[in-house]
């Protein structure tokens, strides 16, 4: 039951951690343009654009990119500055990360559309609501995989394992043909996962942290879910639609300096891309 509890909980728990921290908690991930190079490319474009001259007919097509699980918008203040050649729809379940990323001073509805949606959801559709005409960018027409880009980086940890498959899927519905999922996530055996087993997150005697007997699935203390994966999994997630670009374990040492340790991080990268007919 009470797994079942936390489960339907999660949109709340989030809010109330944007309550909590509004938009202090995550940084800016000004590192994703150097650990994916869709990304970099993305900056690379617009600096060549800066410099050719003005006189030229040259062109650089806009992308288009989805964030998935935006948050208050730490992946999209970085790239709105220094790729001038974008667009963005985001989204996330929690309402209130949305109304925090509205009001920024940067956020712009001729470049961003921020809504709010469950990435489980399978009625209506990721695609249902990107056709909503109020969303849509091509406004008067009907939504069609247009989307170049997905950056998808630490969302499906954050849902339940049972609906992973239908979360994948409705990523891979709106990606365009030759478009790309830019994954990353929590690992098996990632420092994050062992602190489980080393020392009881808040309300433990009541709830364990551990929710699940075969699957690296747990109960954060502030009620959120955490789920570690293998690349076989992620594999799996992707795999019957799309090509696989990369899929590997990212490991890396994390120095604790208050602690004075090293803690090992473990992540899982990839990337996929929607193959041209």
């Amino acid at each position: 039951f009470w797994v079942d509890k936390l489960k339907s909980e999660a949109p709340k728990n989030w809010d109330l951690f944007y309550k909590t921290h509004a938009n202090r908690f995550f940084k800016d991930r000004n590192w994703t343009s150097i650990e994916f190079e869709e990304i970099g490319k993305l900056e690379t474009d617009n600096l060549e654009d800066i410099q050719i001259d003005v006189d030229s007919t040259k062109n650089i097509e806009t992308k288009v990119i989805l964030e998935v699980g935006c948050g208050v918008g730490n992946f999209i203040w970085p790239l709105l500055v220094k790729s001038s050649h974008t667009k963005f729809y985001c989204f996330d379940f929690s309402a209130r990360a949305i109304e925090i990323l509205k009001s920024h001073p940067s956020y712009q509805s001729s470049r961003i559309q921020a809504f709010v949606f469950d990435l489980t959801s399978t009625s209506p559709t990721l695609y249902d609501k990107l056709d909503d005409p109020s969303i849509n960018f091509e406004s008067g027409t009907t939504f069609s995989p247009s989307i170049d880009l997905i950056s998808c980086i630490f969302v499906f940890s954050a849902l339940p394992p049972e609906k992973h498959q239908a979360s994948a899927q409705n990523l891979i519905d709106v990606l365009k043909p030759g478009g790309t999922i830019l994954f990353r996530d929590y690992a098996i055996n990632d420092a994050a996962q062992l602190r489980f087993h080393q020392r009881p997150s808040s309300g433990y005697t009541s709830v364990p942290s551990l929710l699940s007997e075969d699957q690296a699935f747990y109960k954060r203390a502030d009620g959120t879910l955490s789920y570690f994966f293998s690349i076989d999994e992620v594999r799996a997630l992707f795999c019957h639609s799309l090509e696989c670009l990369e899929c590997e374990v990212n490991e890396r040492q994390i120095v604790n300096r208050k602690q004075g340790i090293q803690v090992p991080r473990k992540f899982i990268q990839a990337r996929f891309r929607k193959r041209v007919a």
